[in-house]
């Protein structure tokens, strides 16, 4: 993500100075990310998630579960849903528990 190129539009579609607002939305979308694994036991315990700039969270560092889950694109598709639309409202873990759901019921068959 260091290499994206980040623009900032206003109401007429003219490219503004960027106010620093994607970096707030992608940190506190990896925020609420990391305290969903945690909270679904997805990721070692030994991992701390709490909201600093320099979180980071592996691969190997999810539990089996959790690898799966990454596995099967549902974060990657929650984590897109983000840039369709401009974002009113506070980023919640709603969508990922929806995917989550979603998987548990497809692994159970």
């Amino acid at each position: 993500m260091s290499e994206r190129v980040v623009r900032s539009y206003n109401a007429n579609g003219m490219e503004t100075s960027d106010d620093g607002e994607w970096h707030r939305i992608v940190s506190e979308m990896h925020y609420v990310l990391a305290e969903f694994l945690a909270a679904k036991s997805l990721i070692v315990e030994s991992q701390d998630v709490s909201r600093r700039p320099g979180l980071v969270i592996w691969h190997s560092q999810l539990t089996e579960h959790g690898k799966a889950f990454d596995k099967s694109l549902a974060i990657d598709r929650w984590m897109q849903s983000f840039d369709q639309g401009k974002r009113e409202s506070p980023i919640t873990a709603d969508g990922l528990e929806r995917r989550w759901r979603k998987f548990i019921k497809q692994q159970m068959h």
